[in-house]
């Protein structure tokens, strides 16, 4: 997670066959790709922190409106009846300031939302899930 995502997520999208081979190919996704990295509050500079803004600025997207697939319609008062927990200012501005804390050791992935296990085992005491989560 510490290595430079210009490197790693090139090698990932070929694995998948969704990146052709060749210099000209990957360079032609990079400067596609530029400008969404551009837009990240904080640098982007290694694998976890690519994850972390596509994870934020594209999948985020779909996890607010995946509660409404596989439904005949959606009505404006069904959207305004969810409230989603992430969907305010603080958090996000929480999110940004505190990127670094988020996983305190990119080589342990148990370190992976540490404040919020934290919290949880601050409120319920449960080791077990505190070290397994």
């Amino acid at each position: 997670l510490d290595k430079p995502w210009q490197r790693i997520i090139p090698q990932v999208l070929r694995m998948h066959g969704l990146l052709p081979s060749g210099e000209d190919a990957e360079q032609a996704w990079l400067n596609w790709i530029m400008p969404f990295i551009g837009k990240c509050p904080i640098p982007v500079q290694n694998l976890y922190d690519f994850c972390w803004w596509v994870a934020f600025g594209l999948k985020w997207q779909h996890d607010m409106a995946r509660t409404f697939l596989n439904r005949r319609g959606v009505t404006w008062d069904l959207w305004n009846s969810v409230e989603h927990f992430y969907s305010t200012s603080e958090w996000q501005q929480w999110s940004y300031h505190n990127h670094k804390r988020k996983m305190m050791d990119t080589d342990l992935w148990a370190s992976y939302k540490a404040p919020f296990k934290q919290y949880i085992f601050s409120f319920d005491g449960d080791a077990e899930f505190l070290a397994a989560k």
